[in-house]
């Protein structure tokens, strides 16, 4: 097993962008919907709150809660509405498309399920058809541990989940599934590198009145689905990579608890008793040394 132990990009978006590589996109042509877009300025034609209403089966039309339909302006008020939350667990169901050399995708399906407590506790469990992994993060170390295989690495980690993230990232090339739901709509965001967005209509998600929306940036295309109401919550997101010939995609269904019951253990790691410790490479240091992989 290497040290790194990469976390996989394979499941779960909002890390949306890190995914294929990108950070945010435009939308594409919804069929049947009217298209809402400014161009390469990244603001979208479309503005003001609207409730919309929903054919039912048998044809009648029930009444949607009010949304924001200007695809921006949704997208900041659901970071505004994600940075405040300080309690929340999110079970995220992923599936991600791989392409072969002969022009066929793969689909790889995945899960991964964030318990946290801001500022400093994070639990990530991490499921996918090729890997299993779990994060600990208390606010003083972060620990990786693959319950499969029976290894953790423990390392001292910065005090608050957003500084941690960075340091995972820039000195251990660990990549959190879905990390986006920790920075969205700060000025990681990267709003700025949207090129067109717009606004589809409603949708049902899960049960959950939605609003659907459309981005579009250099390399990836990108779909989000966003709770009606008080609850602006990423419920659906797709992502498709406009680089490749076959266009793979990465899907994914968010489901929310906003009031988890979190046990006190849950953000301190202890090692089973058949788990082996190792170091993971500090890409900091030239010559850290990568233990070999199994």
């Amino acid at each position: 097993m290497h040290a790194r132990m990469n976390a996989t990009r394979a499941v779960v978006p909002l890390a949306l962008l890190a995914l294929f590589g990108a950070a945010a996109c435009k939308g594409r042509e919804a069929a049947g919907e009217e298209r809402r877009s400014s161009g390469s300025s990244g603001s979208s034609g479309s503005s003001g709150t609207t409730g919309g209403s929903r054919r039912t089966a048998s044809g009648g039309e029930v009444a949607l809660a009010a949304s924001d339909t200007n695809p921006l302006t949704a997208l900041t008020r659901m970071g505004d509405y994600l940075r405040d939350l300080k309690t929340f667990r999110v079970d995220v169901d992923g599936v991600k498309e791989e392409p072969l050399k002969d022009g066929q995708n793969l689909q790889f399906a995945g899960t991964v399920r964030y318990t946290v407590q801001r500022p400093s506790g994070l639990r990530a469990e991490l499921r996918t058809d090729r890997k299993q992994r779990d994060y600990v993060f208390n606010g003083k170390t972060l620990t990786v541990y693959a319950p499969r295989m029976k290894y953790y690495a423990t390392v001292a980690a910065p005090p608050t989940i957003r500084e941690m993230l960075d340091t995972a990232v820039r000195r251990y090339d660990l990549e959190f599934p879905v990390a986006d739901l920790f920075l969205w709509g700060t000025d990681r965001a990267a709003v700025d590198s949207i090129k067109a967005s717009a606004y589809v209509g409603p949708a049902k998600i899960a049960g959950r009145d939605c609003d659907h929306f459309a981005f579009r940036q250099s390399e990836v295309d990108w779909q989000l689905w966003i709770e009606r109401g008080d609850r602006p919550l990423p419920c659906k997101l797709v992502i498709t990579s406009i680089t490749l010939p076959t266009r793979p995609e990465y899907s994914a269904v968010l489901t929310w608890d906003l009031s988890p019951k979190i046990e006190a253990s849950a953000f301190n790691f202890v090692p089973p008793k058949d788990a082996h410790a190792i170091k993971l490479q500090d890409f900091s240091e030239p010559t850290a040394t990568v233990a070999k992989q199994n």
